[in-house]
């Protein structure tokens, strides 16, 4: 399976406070393909008002999708 795997991940944060796991791996970034090219344009997106919706293939093998809010994103550049 194709995707970013997490290899790190602070105690905080929108990933972290919608229960994203070291090991999970993003499979998807608003229905395209997981990597870096959609994450890096996703999150310029972002700051232009965009949520990110997110694919996730969690440690246990079971898919999970969430949404960040561009306000979450937002906060974190601050």
């Amino acid at each position: 399976m194709s995707g970013l795997r997490i290899v790190e991940i602070d105690n905080y944060g929108p990933l972290f406070d919608k229960g994203v796991s070291v090991n999970d791996v993003i499979i998807s970034i608003n229905g395209n393909k997981g990597d870096w090219k959609n994450l890096t344009s996703s999150l310029k997106f972002a700051g232009l008002g965009n949520n990110i919706i997110f694919e996730i293939l969690t440690n246990d093998n079971k898919y999970k999708t969430i949404e960040i809010e561009s306000d979450e994103i937002k906060e974190l550049t601050r």
